[in-house]
């Protein structure tokens, strides 16, 4: 067999493995054939001719271009995280993702054969699930990758759901653990609730009942999730006084004068001490530390008794006869004391700051006492306090809760007081005059208000005759 160079083309491939075919034409290798029997060269010819007839041009496998993924599909929680992607490759390939919520490091236009790919997951903050899909581009068509995240749960928990309070003011402590930013809030205006706002993690929340001036009483305090619709509640219940140590002020008819006006945090008595709507519509006036009050001496003021004046009393206090009223002297511990050996302790065995009632000199029925300097304070500072008419009698008046949370006023009248020597009434209708607890050095505190304002005074001479307003214990 002869083959000369004009002779047809004859073109074969010789595989090598990962590597391009190659087509070698026949006048490239006469020398080689020439070199060959006619019985060898037939056989190569043969050999190579007959395979390329059969799959012309045919590529293996590992020939065709690709991008293989471990997976087609990933499944991951609402939290922010990474995961590392493995993607084998023969080829050039790029890799694209139109969602803001997936990062893939490293990023860059354009990858060759294999890779290692971080592809990073910011938190899913929306209650619905959502999906991303990567894209991977490359010359024998594009291969995915499918990423959902799952939809964020929000989680509240509460240390302690159920809180109990006494009708006195006072503060529970609990701790709120979250996964999302939360709020308090309840539609009750006495309770505070200290922080309203958290954000992720455990905090400590304060909750405070303010006093209860009546019936025991529910509440709710909702923990919700912001933006989502989760919540938790605590549930909140108080005493009423009358279950938990608050009485009714019955007066010394034996009359009950319902269970006071809440101001502040303190519950004042509806009416003076000693009141009676006819004998004494002001109350009776007392000298400091005694038990038993007295009337006005002057008829005009309408009061059915008169006080019996004595000098100074020098005997015990509990064997000061009632309804006598004792000039001060300069022979008593301190001048204007109505009594020789007096004692800061005779209403309150306490201190200002923790009084104590002794019930062995003070005026006011079981269950109340006379209120303390800072007591008074605070009341004449309440927001709206001023000076009035109340059905033809001036005094003060103070915006306050009823037992049964309804607003209304609490009226402190200018009674004026009975004088120091010689005990004759003065200043009705046109000054206040009220004795504090609040004692030091023979000398105590009193209210005094006019229609120009209030002090408190520190100094008061205890043979003078003032009102007592009495407070809940």
């Amino acid at each position: 067999m002869e083959i000369t160079d004009s002779q047809s083309v004859i073109c074969f491939r010789v595989r090598y493995l990962h590597t391009p075919k190659r087509i070698i034409r026949y006048q490239s290798v006469i020398s080689i054939l020439r070199s060959i029997s006619r019985q060898g060269l037939l056989a190569v010819l043969l050999a190579l001719l007959l395979p390329a007839c059969r799959e012309p041009f045919s590529p293996t496998p590992e020939e065709i271009p690709y991008v293989r993924l471990p997976e087609t599909e990933y499944s991951v929680g609402c939290d922010a995280g990474s995961f590392q992607l493995e993607v084998l490759s023969n080829t050039a390939w790029t890799v694209t993702c139109p969602e803001k919520w997936v990062t893939i490091d490293p990023w860059q236009l354009r990858f060759d054969g294999d890779a290692t790919l971080q592809i990073r997951l910011s938190a899913n903050t929306s209650v619905s699930s959502r999906s991303a899909v990567l894209t991977f581009e490359h010359e024998n068509g594009p291969s995915s990758l499918r990423i959902t995240q799952a939809a964020f749960i929000p989680e509240i928990e509460i240390s302690d759901p159920e809180l109990v309070f006494g009708y006195r003011k006072a503060e529970k402590r609990l701790y709120v653990q979250a996964n999302c930013t939360w709020e308090a809030v309840t539609d009750v205006g006495w309770l505070a609730i200290r922080p309203v706002t958290g954000l992720v993690g455990r905090f400590e929340m304060t909750v405070t009942a303010g006093t209860n001036p009546g019936a025991a009483r529910t509440a709710e305090i909702v923990v919700k999730s912001e933006g989502y619709e989760f919540l938790q509640t605590i549930r909140v219940s108080q005493e009423g006084r009358s279950s938990s140590g608050g009485v009714e002020y019955i007066d010394a008819q034996g009359n009950g004068r319902g269970m006071g006006f809440l101001v502040g945090e303190c519950i004042w008595a509806e009416v003076n001490c000693g009141f009676h709507e006819t004998d004494y519509p002001f109350g009776q006036l007392y000298q400091w530390g005694r038990k038993s009050g007295v009337g006005y001496r002057d008829d005009h003021f309408n009061d059915i008794s008169a006080s019996e004046v004595q000098s100074i009393w020098t005997g015990r206090n509990e064997d000061a006869p009632a309804g006598a009223f004792f000039l001060s002297g300069e022979g008593s511990r301190f001048n204007y004391d109505w009594i020789l050996e007096g004692s800061d302790g005779y209403w309150n065995s306490g201190t200002e700051e923790n009084p104590v009632k002794n019930g062995t000199y003070d005026p006011c029925p079981a269950g109340w006492r006379v209120p303390t300097a800072y007591e008074f304070r605070t009341l004449m500072d309440s927001d709206g306090a001023q000076w009035t008419e109340q059905e033809g009698i001036h005094g003060y008046a103070v915006p306050a809760t009823d037992a049964s949370g309804v607003a209304t006023v609490l009226f402190l009248s200018a009674g004026g007081r009975l004088n120091i020597s010689d005990g004759k009434a003065c200043d009705r209708g046109v000054e206040g005059y009220y004795w504090t607890g609040s004692a030091s050095d023979g000398t105590s505190s009193y209210l005094y208000f006019h229609a120009g304002g209030y002090s408190v005074n520190g100094q008061g001479g205890r043979a003078g005759g003032c009102l007592v307003r009495c407070v809940s214990e």
